[in-house]
């Protein structure tokens, strides 16, 4: 079960709709939101860097870098995330936390990750929102732990219909699970897709878990491209994907990011 929800923040756009994704899923689940946010330590000692410049996006002169400048503009992006995550909960009748920690950013959101039942965070940082490939932080906390990590790049709200993909991996069975409760609380469709060789065992398996009534559809062994073209074509409110076994790897998660809108919940 999901109790607790961590979402990393910055000042990213894709950070404040892992925000409101969040927020969502803890209404649906009954859940509580923790709020992490991190004072990159990397940035703090490339500022002290004697040949460190700041450019001033307005004149797009540069000058010298200095640590209590940004040191104070990372707190005003702390304040201005706390205070967004304050009021996604309060609107939603939900209990929240916050906090602020110093550190690497992937190393501090996988210590925090820890007591969380998922975690949520934009797809790239504010460092890289012009690229579409999937951020070194999100990266890192899919293969650095155990767990549930929800995946977004823009606001879209968390809803039903559910798909999911099952690959007869203990990841694919929770990820069963996970699906099977947003759609139910949700009061909406479940549509699960199957990647695989034995095609009848993960029918049985979806069975057990979901009941024998739920639509499943075999894929076979798609590759990245085709996996994520069965995905597009239906319509959904989130996408959960085990990304453990050879059939759902890495490479599938970013096809499926490049190519679907909502939400894309990755369990591994």
């Amino acid at each position: 079960m999901i109790r607790r929800i961590l979402v990393a923040l910055d000042a990213s756009p894709g950070s404040l709709a892992a925000a409101e994704a969040a927020a969502d899923i803890a209404v649906l689940l009954e859940a509580e939101l923790r709020g992490l946010f991190v004072e990159d330590a990397d940035l703090l000692r490339l500022v002290e860097h004697p040949l460190a410049r700041e450019l001033d996006l307005l004149t797009l002169s540069p000058r010298d870098a200095e640590t209590d400048d940004v040191e104070g503009q990372l707190k005003v992006h702390a304040r201005r995330a706390e205070e967004t995550l304050g009021r996604l909960a309060k609107r939603a009748g939900i209990p929240y936390s916050f906090q602020v920690a110093r550190g690497t950013v992937a190393g501090e959101i996988l210590a925090a990750a820890g007591e969380a039942d998922l975690v949520s965070l934009g797809r790239v940082g504010w460092t890289t929102r012009q690229k579409r490939d999937l951020g070194t932080t999100a990266k890192t906390l899919i293969a650095g732990r155990r767990g549930r990590v929800m995946l977004l790049e823009r606001r879209v709200a968390v809803r039903a219909p559910v798909i999911v993909l099952h690959d007869g991996s203990e990841a694919g069975r929770d990820a069963l699970r996970l699906a099977g409760q947003l759609a139910s609380r949700g009061r909406g469709s479940l549509t699960v897709l199957l990647v695989g060789e034995d095609e009848e065992a993960l029918r049985s398996e979806v069975a057990d878990e979901l009941g024998p009534e739920t639509p499943a559809r075999w894929l076979g062994r798609p590759r990245g491209p085709a996996l994520a073209l069965a995905v597009s074509c239906r319509q959904s409110g989130v996408v959960v994907v085990p990304v453990a076994s050879r059939h759902l790897g890495q490479e599938h998660l970013q096809a499926l990011l490049d190519a679907v809108a909502c939400p894309v919940l990755a369990v591994s």
